[in-house]
């Protein structure tokens, strides 16, 4: 069935973002980079082979966030990056980009857009709802593209013709769910830090870094 669908191969976990610990997370930059370095030597990089599991992708993904993930090899298992209650900060917001050149081959017409839609709705955890909107970027082939990005709640997909264009699209979507630091008490862009670069005039309650 579409909902019981496996397709990801998740290879870097993604970095937990535990500003309650000191020192905090260490990054993975390193390791995402050993993927995409054009260095072959260390039998680590990315390229496209086979069928396009599009639906099983976002539900291995939904997995992943809700709970777990375990490789169909049988490891790793990656648990959910994201922390409980008393850790998260509720202004944090979950957000996939899917990369596609091409309509699913595995399943049915609809059951990406499906799975979209399972991830926009979201999932409680730990006492948290959450919910993962989808962005998509179409690389020419999809035509489900635009059915994907609606039903993840983010209008249409973008297009990107080659990799110039996919860089500035992938960096106008991270930047454009990135809010600006506001004035009003609020930490508007989520960074553990309130109204950071503005004075403070007898405000209240302030938490400035």
């Amino acid at each position: 069935g579409s909902a019981s669908r496996a397709g990801a191969n998740i290879v870097v976990p993604l970095r937990q973002d535990a500003f309650w610990t000191a020192p905090p997370t260490a990054t993975n930059l390193t390791d995402l980079l050993a993927w995409t370095d054009g260095a072959c030597g260390d039998q680590l990089e990315l390229f496209a082979d086979g069928a396009a599991p599009v639906n099983g992708a976002l539900r291995d993904l939904h997995r992943y966030l809700a709970g777990s993930w375990t490789s169909p090899a049988g490891t790793p298992t990656f648990t959910s990056p994201l922390g409980t209650s008393s850790e998260e900060r509720p202004c944090r917001q979950l957000h996939v980009i899917a990369v596609i050149a091409s309509d699913d081959t595995c399943d049915a017409s609809g059951d990406a857009a499906a799975a979209a839609s399972a991830l926009n709705t979201g999932f409680t955890k730990d006492g948290i709802d959450w919910g993962v909107r989808v962005h998509v970027v179409n690389l020419g082939g999809a035509t489900q593209a635009d059915a994907i990005a609606a039903a993840g709640g983010t209008g249409t997909a973008a297009v990107a013709g080659n990799e110039t264009q996919l860089v500035a699209t992938i960096g106008g979507i991270v930047g454009a769910t990135l809010p600006g630091e506001t004035c009003d008490n609020l930490d508007n862009d989520c960074n553990g830090c309130t109204d950071e670069g503005y004075p403070h005039f007898a405000n209240v309650d302030q938490t400035c870094c």
